[in-house]
């Protein structure tokens, strides 16, 4: 099928980041012809080849804004002549300029603190590879995961779908018969008097939250990679010193709320600061 041609193409792309690719070159990999390919490319992506390439750049770009290397020598590493033009091209997509990228997340792991009522979600249940998995490593678990089995149209996805609310993913315990944990990764709703098939209720705890905002990003790959760092980074720097207590009786989760992603983590009324 041209569609699972279309996803070996991306991850080629993703695969070979810096390496110089022509459209003849990845229409080549599906078999089909380059007008064929373009179409349907940019119909399943909704970009060209070289906008799609240029986006990989800048996500890889913005990684290394997070590290000691300066926003001049990362646009020259990614192929923009220019300063200028980099920033150019990283503000369109991001919204701001490497600097300011740069500056905000740099050494950005400051929580905020929120207190939450009981939330309802309705929301796709997700087993681990293995009794084993190490959650360390599971961090939106959602991504790349193939929810086509759902079968759920936009018209009904919009009924169940609160924008203003967001949406989650938790590990939380698994149905008693099946034990251990399971993710659960849907949208936060105000009602449950539609549950589309193949989803669940479920209800995250009322508790009080630090609040960690995750850095930026214009891919899935990147943003998977920044949640897991994240969530590495905050129970090293905040809680396995102390400086946060977490409340295991409650349901850690990622929020995502339009370009914005958050991780929450319960915690108890004592706290140590510095």
């Amino acid at each position: 099928m041209l569609k699972d041609n279309i996803s070996a193409v991306i991850k080629y792309i993703e695969a070979h980041p810096m390496e110089p690719v022509s459209i003849e070159k990845l229409a080549g990999l599906t078999g089909y012809s380059v007008d064929h390919f373009a179409h349907y490319f940019r119909k399943s992506t909704g970009l060209s080849v070289a906008a799609f390439v240029r986006r990989q750049r800048l996500a890889l770009a913005a990684r290394e804004l997070l590290g000691e290397v300066t926003p001049s020598q990362i646009a020259s590493k990614y192929g923009f002549e220019t300063h200028s033009g980099f920033s150019k091209a990283f503000k369109k997509l991001y919204g701001i300029s490497p600097t300011e990228y740069k500056e905000r997340w740099a050494h950005h792991l400051e929580p905020s603190f929120k207190e939450l009522p009981e939330l309802t979600c309705i929301v796709f249940l997700l087993e681990p590879p293995s009794a084993d998995f190490p959650l360390s490593e599971a961090g939106a678990y959602w991504c790349g995961k193939d929810f086509s089995f759902s079968n759920i149209s936009p018209e009904d996805w919009a009924r169940v779908l609160d924008p203003n609310a967001g949406e989650i993913g938790a590990w939380m315990p698994a149905p008693p018969e099946k034990g251990g944990k399971v993710y659960a990764f849907g949208p936060i709703v105000r009602s449950t008097d539609y549950v589309p098939e193949h989803m669940h209720v479920v209800t995250v705890p009322a508790a009080r939250y630090a609040v960690f905002e995750v850095p930026a990003s214009c891919l899935n790959s990147e943003m998977h990679h920044h949640i897991v760092k994240l969530w590495n980074d905050l129970y090293e720097l905040w809680f396995a010193n102390g400086r946060l207590h977490g409340d295991s009786s409650k349901v850690a989760f990622e929020l995502y709320k339009g370009f914005e992603t958050y991780i929450y983590v319960p915690i108890t009324d004592e706290m140590e600061t510095e």
